[in-house]
């Protein structure tokens, strides 16, 4: 079996500044698959990640727990070849970390490897600190600076030992090479355990949660009649409306899927019961005014 090539780019920046290019053979789980991307682009693994394509999304066991979508699946039954010859990858939902993906067929002979890296350019993934990244790629940072600004949000990545912000282009493809061989194996042995106990705390916090009929929210329906409401919820809701995606997205650094979209319907809710109660039309402005407050 030949590899397969994958070309994976950073969706807020110039292509050729900051991507990477795998050779992955096809029948690679994408767990496996979703950890070597991670590590050829130097992440720590402190956040989980997911596949899109246009008629799926690939999650973690402990986002299924959350997932009442038809193109919703679990990653660990599926392989790269399930992806086709796009796709978005994504590390830390909440900060944004998206990769457009090109699959290609490549003439590279089998090896024992199931992924060799072969070309990137960019240092890699700054974990928790895509504001200061993509503020340096618009050309909104000195390069030769590396003093924080808390005035704009920009501060050093911690997961990269920089002497200035223009250390991000210093891309030495044979470094990278070897740091790959060594890190991946590690790597994913780390990533299993984390989503192990990522999943077990999410189906503990679940059998914690209990509704309860006599709890009344503001907007005057019953936890059980909210909870059908939520769970009802599609993403199509969440991704249509740029606001709402917005906001979603940012809850998500702090909050857990389920919750982020528990305070998203919440607002809903809310604001439909008053309009309904007043004869009027729902209005998305205040709807948009009501969700940035919860941020």
């Amino acid at each position: 079996m030949n590899y397969k090539q994958i070309k994976l780019t950073f969706k807020y920046s110039n292509p050729k500044r900051f991507y990477r290019t795998l050779l992955a053979k096809q029948n690679v789980n994408l767990i496996n698959l979703g950890c070597a991307i991670v590590t050829a682009f130097g992440g720590e693994f402190e956040h989980l990640f997911l596949f899109e394509t246009k008629t799926r999304v690939y999650n973690p066991k402990c986002f299924m727990e959350d997932m009442v979508f038809e193109n919703d699946v679990l990653m660990d039954n599926y392989t790269l070849s399930d992806l086709g010859d796009k796709f978005i990858f994504t590390y830390d939902t909440g900060d944004g970390w998206d990769f457009s993906a090109t699959v290609t067929d490549s003439d590279v002979e089998e090896k024992d490897e199931d992924f060799i890296l072969i070309n990137g350019a960019g240092q890699g993934i700054w974990e928790d600190n895509i504001h200061t990244l993509k503020a340096y790629l618009d050309g909104k940072i000195d390069p030769n600076s590396y003093e924080p600004d808390e005035n704009n949000g920009y501060y050093p990545p911690w997961n990269f030992e920089n002497e200035k912000y223009g250390d991000f282009d210093n891309f030495n493809l044979e470094e990278e090479k070897q740091r790959f061989m060594e890190n991946y194996p590690k790597d994913i042995i780390s990533y299993k355990e984390g989503e192990n106990r990522a999943y077990n705390d999410e189906a503990l916090a679940y059998e914690e949660f209990e509704l309860d009929d006599e709890e009344e929210l503001p907007n005057g329906l019953f936890n059980s009649d909210f909870y059908n409401i939520l769970m009802a919820l599609t993403k199509d809701f969440i991704k249509e409306i740029p606001f709402v995606n917005d906001v979603y997205n940012k809850l998500l650094v702090n909050h857990k899927p389920k919750e982020a979209k528990e305070l998203i319907v919440k607002e809903f809710l809310f604001l439909n019961f008053q309009n309904a109660k007043n004869e009027k039309p729902f209005d998305f402005k205040k709807f948009e005014k009501a969700l940035k407050k919860i941020i």
